[in-house]
């Protein structure tokens, strides 16, 4: 199981591409989205009420936000294995895994195995209670607590498994087993997801045909779909971490270590620069007007 373990750990937050790193980048570009629909919101408008902003970088703003938003939600929901050559970071990957070790992820696996605990909590509160005897007839009186020696956080755990397996504390065992239940559950909540993904899939990750395409899309995918597949998703990962990796994701909302709104109030091109953008333009049109001349046997 210690593979296993170190795997789900690895998937969830050590990893590059883990599930916390994909949260926190979907939060950061979920805020960054809010703050530019405001500025677009606050632009002033010319006489037939069009947003004097340039559409040309605003188009290319909204169109690459929302291909992530579908795309994140899409790799957090990939049903791939978490191991092998094929192997992937998702929410779905570590939940499969997890599940298919129902059978050896008992009560004492889960206090010792994946929180690194004690498992006998009424030992740790004895020495617990005997250290503080020690430094109080010692004349101590202000004294910290080893780690070791905190029977809540076993304890606590403890409490965990007697919810996932329904079993109640006075019938605790070492070979208690988690619920089927709770696996449904989780995929449940996943679940409620699908069809984002699978718009993710046919208009974004893979060139579906017309055909494929039918029937499978997204009807309803705004700034609220949005906050709501956020929320769903880390609070799912929230429980994930909780349970089988003893981490929570804490707020997914990273903290900017720079002034975030540093130099918006400038002008985003320098004055009579219009020309040499024209050019830039022009010049990438002269090329790409070229590429379809190819003779037969330059293949």
């Amino acid at each position: 199981m210690k593979d296993r373990i170190a795997a789900w750990k690895q998937a969830f937050e050590q990893d590059d591409h883990a599930v916390l790193p994909s949260l926190t980048t979907f939060a950061w570009d979920f805020a960054t989205y809010l703050v530019l629909v405001r500025i677009v919101e606050d632009a002033p408008v010319d006489r037939d009420g069009r947003k004097m902003m340039g559409a040309l970088l605003l188009e290319l703003l909204r169109k690459n936000f929302w291909e992530s938003t579908v795309l994140a939600v899409r790799r957090l929901l990939d049903k791939s294995p978490l191991g092998g050559k094929k192997g992937v970071c998702s929410l779905a990957a570590i939940v499969a895994d997890v599940k298919a070790c129902r059978n050896r992820l008992n009560r004492r696996v889960f206090v010792e195995g994946i929180a690194g605990l004690e498992y006998d909590d009424r030992a740790i509160e004895e020495r617990y209670h005997a250290y503080v005897r020690e430094r109080i007839n010692q004349g101590t009186m202000a004294f910290g607590i080893p780690r070791e020696l905190q029977y809540e956080n076993s304890r606590d755990r403890h409490k965990q498994f007697d919810f996932l397996s329904g079993v109640a504390a006075d019938q605790r065992s070492e070979h208690d087993l988690i619920r089927p239940e709770i696996f449904e559950a989780l995929e449940g909540r996943l679940d409620r997801l699908a069809a984002v993904a699978d718009h993710a899939d046919t208009h974004f990750a893979h060139a579906a045909t017309e055909f494929s395409r039918r029937g499978r899309v997204l009807n309803n995918w705004g700034v609220t779909e949005a906050r709501d597949a956020l929320e769903l998703l880390t609070q799912t990962a929230e429980l994930v971490g909780r349970w089988f990796v003893f981490t929570g994701v804490g707020d997914i909302l990273p903290t900017a270590q720079f002034d975030k709104f540093a130099h918006l109030d400038r002008p985003l091109i320098q004055p009579n620069s219009e020309e040499r953008l024209e050019q830039v333009w022009d010049e990438f049109a002269a090329v790409t007007a070229r590429w379809p001349f190819i003779d037969d046997d330059q293949v």
